[in-house]
């Protein structure tokens, strides 16, 4: 009889674990990392100005969601929500469908005007990039988010080909159809043949008409405040 129970108990525990990496690899997946500089990145030679018009390039490099390569420019967000049977997940969706263009003149950048497709966004869950085109985010009634530069961000002097340099940038966001006036830190590279920009800050949903969405039985609630991420490239136009 000992035998038997054991057995069974052992059935038991092992059913549950096969239950738990189920719902986990459906509902819980690791997020990726979150947005920053790449960390090597060769220098290019040539006699490209580093002042002028740089444009947004959407095309270049990689965005594969489902083996999680970004070598592309991308928009996204990330936000902790709770999962039934598992806890706390984070969620991330990302998008390569941003455009805009930076000016530079000089060594201060006088303007930048990003646009983000929203109704393109996707996360490792297509019930959660569904729910959000409905309600939450609303994609579906509010299918960009802008954000652009009200004041000159000074660089002081022209920067060497690799050089990183940070800086804050304050802009109007918009998002959910709601404007706002933010700094946000940025991060920035010029290549010799391209600049790289990435950015991550935090957004209050609530001051954005945001209302968390959930789905019954799976997502339980989800966090009033999450992260908006952005890794650009941009490539001389002007």
């Amino acid at each position: 009889m000992r035998n038997k129970a054991l057995i069974a108990l052992t059935i038991v525990v092992l059913l549950a674990v096969g239950a738990f990496i189920g719902f986990k690899t459906i509902w819980g997946n690791d997020a990726p990392e979150e947005a920053s500089l790449s960390t090597s990145e060769p220098v290019a030679t040539g006699d490209i100005e580093f002042a002028g018009t740089w444009t947004v390039d959407n095309t270049s490099g990689e965005f594969d969601r489902q083996n999680e390569v970004y070598t592309r420019s991308f928009a996204g967000y990330r936000i902790n929500e709770e999962l039934a049977n598992i806890g706390a997940n984070t969620a991330v969706g990302r998008t390569d469908r941003v455009s805009g263009t930076m000016t530079i003149a000089d060594t201060s950048i006088s303007a930048v005007e990003i646009q983000v497709d929203m109704t393109t966004l996707e996360s490792d869950q297509e019930r959660r990039d569904g729910a959000i085109q409905r309600r939450g985010l609303e994609t579906e009634r509010f299918p960009t988010a802008t954000f652009k530069l009200t004041e000159p961000i000074a660089i002081g002097k022209e920067p060497d080909a690799g050089e990183k340099i940070t800086a804050d940038a304050t802009g109007d966001f918009t998002l959910h159809g709601v404007t706002k006036r933010i700094t946000v830190p940025i991060e920035a590279r010029w290549t010799g043949d391209k600049i790289q920009v990435a950015t991550k800050f935090d957004v209050s949903l609530p001051a954005y008409n945001i209302e968390a969405p959930t789905i019954p039985g799976r997502v339980l609630s989800v966090e009033d405040e999450g992260k908006v991420e952005l890794e650009l490239n941009f490539v001389k136009s002007g």
